[in-house]
């Protein structure tokens, strides 16, 4: 998830429970597939991650207004270290496998 939707959400860091936050990358922008290289982790955009009932908890209605807001879902290739400051380098995408 961006720090940028936080700030227009007016939540805080954490609040929405995101494992990691971004500065200046277009979370939204990721497509399924591309890599993303963090600290020593290696990661897929798989998919866009939806919001669930618990918004409603910390703030009625802010389900519906994170809708595709609230990030993508990625899964790791390459484990590792990742620290805050860490710098997010994205890959290209891997091409797909012939069948």
């Amino acid at each position: 998830m961006d720090s940028e939707t936080l700030a227009e959400m007016d939540l805080l860091p954490g609040q929405v429970k995101e494992n990691v936050l971004t500065i200046g990358l277009d979370v939204r922008g990721l497509t399924r597939g591309q890599r993303l290289r963090i600290g020593q982790a290696l990661l897929e955009v798989t998919v866009p991650c939806t919001p669930c009932s618990m918004f409603e908890a910390i703030r009625p209605g802010l389900e519906a207004q994170m809708r595709g807001k609230r990030g993508m879902l990625c899964r790791v290739l390459e484990g590792g270290v990742m620290r805050p400051g860490d710098s997010i380098e994205v890959l290209a995408q891997e091409a797909a496998s012939p069948s």
